[in-house]
């Protein structure tokens, strides 16, 4: 048990937020929110 805690904090992991504009902003704000998606996973 004491390794399986030991283990899982020594994993990294990354939170991410954003923020988006939901008023017309720059066109359609689904299409916006698909390109930052397929851009940040790449």
């Amino acid at each position: 048990m004491e390794n399986d805690l030991l283990s899982a904090k020594a994993m990294p992991f990354l939170s991410v937020v954003a923020a988006f504009r939901n008023d017309d902003h720059a066109g359609d704000p689904l299409i916006r929110t698909q390109i930052f998606i397929h851009s940040f996973s790449h």
